[in-house]
This record gives structure tokens, sequence and C-alpha cells, in this order.
């Protein structure tokens, strides 16, 4: 899915792909949430009345998960697989500030991760627990159906200290939390330490600030909207550009 925003002859364009670790590993791709299994391309989904997008995996086609694409699991979430949303930003340096959740009636937490690695990332092929070249912007716990500012989100939540200076091409977006090295982690259930905790969340929208490295000093920022998903998405993503003090 593609979108673009902004008029005249510099618009930001995003390109929206959706994976989940649905790949073999050690277990001869048994359906569990190990680290070891490899990433694979999956849907990008919005059904009709949904509150934002949703992912469902190669295991509803392939028939090894018969609720994969119900509700709950028509949603972005850790459910036996690990979902994510890789956002590309064709060329430009974005940071994203906002992360818009229109439904998460259930634990909702989710990671961003900006990638600060040389040319592009490839997914397909690799692990969650081997993803090199990303830097974890913030783990995001239980934020429920709101417009989640990331660097001021609430209790529980994990924020790079460097967030504001990071900016990217490439982001991802998944369900759960997420460790460099590890891979997805999980919350328990209360009162059970070996039950995890899964969680389900759709995507109405993101903000974000452009990183412009042209205009007059002390340039005025340029405000902006970005439809991600067209006039069937239900979020708008608020952009805006920077000048830098000369």
């Amino acid at each position: 899915r593609s979108y673009v925003t902004g008029s005249g002859a510099d618009p930001v364009t995003l390109k929206a792909s959706g994976y989940s670790n649905t790949g073999t590993n050690g277990n001869n791709g048994s359906i569990d949430n190990s680290n070891n299994n490899l990433l694979e391309s999956a849907y990008l989904y919005r059904g009709a009345n949904w509150q934002g997008l949703g992912v469902y995996n190669r295991d509803k086609d392939n028939g090894s998960d018969s609720q994969e694409g119900s509700d709950p699991e028509h949603s972005i979430d850790n459910n036996e697989r690990t979902d994510a949303v890789l956002m590309d930003f064709g060329g430009k340096d974005i940071r994203l500030d906002t992360v818009d959740i229109g439904w998460a009636p259930y634990d909702s937490d989710f990671f961003v991760l900006a990638y600060q690695g040389a040319g592009t990332p490839t997914l397909s092929g690799t692990s969650y627990k081997d993803l090199s070249g990303w830097t974890l912007i913030g783990n995001y716990s239980n934020q429920g159906a709101n417009n989640v500012d990331l660097a001021t989100a609430g209790s529980g939540s994990v924020i790079n200290a460097d967030r504001a200076n990071i900016y990217s091409s490439f982001w991802l977006i998944g369900a759960g939390g997420f460790a460099v090295g590890t891979g997805i982690v999980f919350d328990t259930k209360s009162g059970c330490s070996s039950c995890k905790s899964y969680d389900y969340l759709k995507l109405a929208g993101v903000g974000g600030t452009v990183k412009d490295g042209g205009g007059p000093p002390g340039g005025v920022p340029e405000p902006g909207s970005l439809a991600l998903l067209g006039l069937a998405f239900l979020g708008l993503v608020g952009t805006r550009k920077t000048k830098p003090v000369r």
C-alpha cells in the first residue's frame, strides 16, 4: 500500500507493508512465538467499519491457525505469531512522534523501531532476534485506543532517551515488547508466570516530523497532513518540516 501527502514538488510518500514471523525455525515451522521464526510478508487489511489497519499472516491461508484473521487475530497481534507494519517514507528522514491506535479492546503493548543501518532493510528471511541496524525507540505499554505521544507515553512504557534526535526513512511498529538481541518479549498473565499475555491493536495513523536540510535560517515549520491509507483510513497523520538554524 502506497500513500502520498503534501502539495507541490516535494510531497511525502509512504509505502506500508505487513510482516509476521511465520517462517520456519528449528521446530520446523511449528505455530509458536519463537524468536527464531523467520519473518515473511503478511497482509495489511482494513475491513468494513474497522477503526484502523490490521494484519493477517500466512497462517490464515495455509490453515495452520484457524483463528488467524478472526477477532481478535484480525489485528496487529502477537498471538501464535508476531505481526508488524514496516513504513518506508521513500528516502525522506522522518521522526515519528505519535502512533494513533484505533482499536485495542485487550492488552495493547507495541514497540517502535527506527532503521539506522546502511541501505534498505531486508526483513524477509531474518528473525526478530537477529534484526540488524534497527534502533529501539520505545516499548509502549497498554496504551489503549489513543493517539499515543511517543515522547511522553505513560506508566510502564520504556522510551529511548535519544528519541527526539532519531530520524529514519524506515520504521517498524509491532505487537508486544521488543529487546535488541532477544526479539519479542511478552508480559505474563496475573497469577500465571508461564502464561503469555497477548496484545491486539489496529493502526489508525502516525504523526511525525520531516527532517529538512534546506531553507533559510530559522525557517518556520511547514504544517501538513498525511492520510496514510486513503479515504478508508480513519486516522490522519500529521507531518511538519523542520529547518536547521545556521
